[in-house]
């Protein structure tokens, strides 16, 4: 056997299990933040974010001739379950007894593995200067995933703005990094004429039902937050799948279950539709064009316009794509959103 055969949902019910009276992600998370201090903090890039209160990989940006420091996406790596898979593969190609650890449960075992691939190679998967095969796989995978989350983040921003009455505006941000997400779980926050609300977005959406319950699987989530809502919303090329349901502490009502999937009981959903919404389905297909082609895109919202930007490398065949969003309302866009498609299909030919 040259590849570990699991798929995503196993690593992602091991990463969910208990290890040392905790969840194993608690302690996968922590083992980065120990790695990421041993990898940035002799390159003096490992500091403190006074916006969120934790220590990360941070750099200096210029955003509308204005230096800020940019939360790295090597931040996310701690949580993010399909970078747990890839270096269970990497250790696997050197050590195949991690096969055994991942049967056996030996977390401790799996994390060790982990650990010493990581800082035994850290310039082949995080290089000082350049990039490597390995670095550009890590980044891909980031992208990939980051994309497809604020991909839902601009679904459900049409979507209430074209559905809910009395709403007057949405608190948003595709940047990460940020304290609201980070501490409280906060993704939006819906402004209407008689109060505000908050949600947690998530992409993903329902897998099954019975006579009480909607089983929703999608994106790695915790219901310990304080958020007034969940909403998940799956974006695709063809429809919009939204559901939203209301936070509640009771688990007999609410509850996310060994598999990944989160169990809603009926009398908590507030949304449930699929629909059709332009912006969003045609962002999804630039995105599966580019991510197709190993290739990159990500989604903004730093400028006071909606735009597509597509930079093309002709001697690799790649491109890096940005999406700037910021308006659900603008037709114009649309038909850029057309265009970018029509010369991304054929740059690919």
């Amino acid at each position: 056997m040259k590849v570990l055969v699991y798929d995503y949902w196993f690593f992602q019910k091991f990463w969910l299990e208990s290890y040392n009276g905790k969840l194993f992600k608690w302690s996968y998370k922590d083992m980065w933040i120990y790695l990421g201090e041993k990898i940035y903090g002799p390159r003096g890039l490992w500091v403190h974010n006074p916006k969120n209160g934790f220590w990360g990989y941070m750099i200096d940006i210029k955003i509308n001739g204005v230096i800020m420091k940019m939360w790295m996406d090597f931040n996310r790596i701690n949580t993010h379950i399909r970078l747990f898979q890839y270096f269970c593969q990497e250790v696997y190609k050197i050590d195949k007894s991690i096969n055994d650890d991942l049967q056996n449960r030996d977390y401790k075992n799996v994390l060790r593995k982990i650990h010493n691939l990581i800082l035994s190679n850290i310039n082949k998967y995080f290089p000082e200067y350049g990039e490597t095969k390995e670095s550009i796989e890590i980044q891909y995978f980031l992208d990939r995933s980051w994309f497809r989350g604020n991909l839902s983040t601009i679904g459900v921003v049409c979507y209430f703005y074209q559905k809910i009455s009395g709403l007057v505006n949405i608190e948003y941000d595709f940047m990460t990094g940020l304290r609201d997400d980070m501490k409280g779980g906060i993704d939006t926050k819906m402004i209407y004429d008689t109060g505000n609300s908050t949600s947690q977005l998530k992409s993903g959406g329902i897998s099954y039902n019975d006579d009480e319950y909607y089983y929703i699987k999608g994106a790695s989530n915790s219901l310990e937050y304080t958020t007034s809502n969940y909403v998940y919303c799956d974006v695709k090329v063809y429809y919009v799948d939204v559901v939203g349901f209301k936070n509640v502490k009771d688990r007999a009502l609410l509850d996310k279950l060994d598999n990944g999937l989160i169990k809603v009981h009926k009398s908590l959903i507030k949304i449930k539709e699929r629909l059709e919404i332009p912006i969003p389905q045609k962002a999804a297909k630039i995105g599966v064009l580019t991510f197709d082609n190993k290739s990159s895109a990500s989604i903004i919202g730093i400028d006071d316009v909606n735009y597509v930007k597509i930079e093309k490398n002709d001697d690799i065949k790649k491109v890096k794509v940005v999406i700037n969003f910021v308006d659900s309302n603008d037709k114009a866009f649309e038909s850029e959103l057309d265009d970018s498609i029509k010369e991304l299909e054929d740059f690919f030919k």
